[in-house]
């Protein structure tokens, strides 16, 4: 997402058209308001519920692929979590990461072990110049993680 895109959207979060929001980025919002369509949207905004500017960006960086959507019950999610770290960092601090990405499970009310282990693997790489970062968001949802690689200047 550039950062035109970024001033677009938050112009529109300024005036509160969340109509036209929709119309531009429905795929963005029916996944983290969890609807299906724009008539279950015009329901949501009926029971004067407020969509949040930053939770908007983080399920947009996800929808935008700029970082992993997981969810909080997603259980067994290795392959997942490679396959994004493995496009998103540079060779040199892949290697360094491939051989321990195992046995990463995710289970918010039960054996998760995801922040554990990303604080592990952001000690592998610590003076690459590159971050994995994780946040959890609930406030729609029971919850979900996003894990996006940062680098660092």
């Amino acid at each position: 997402m550039n950062h035109i895109e970024k001033q677009q959207i938050h112009a529109l979060f300024e005036h509160q058209n969340y109509r036209e929001l929709y119309r531009t980025y429905p795929k963005t919002l029916n996944e983290m308001l969890m609807l299906k369509d724009e008539k279950e949207f015009e329901e949501f905004l009926e029971g004067e519920c407020e969509i949040e500017e930053n939770i908007f960006f983080l399920y947009h960086s996800a929808a935008c692929e700029e970082s992993l959507l997981i969810g909080g019950y997603e259980g067994e999610a290795t392959q997942q979590i490679y396959t994004f770290l493995k496009t998103k960092l540079p060779e040199p601090v892949w290697n360094q990461l491939k051989g321990h990405l195992q046995n990463l499970h995710i289970d918010i009310d039960g054996e998760d072990n995801l922040k554990e282990v990303i604080t592990e693997y952001n000690q592998q790489i610590e003076h690459t110049g590159y971050h994995i970062k994780i946040e959890y968001e609930d406030t729609y949802c029971a919850g979900v993680y996003f894990l996006s690689v940062v680098q660092q200047k």
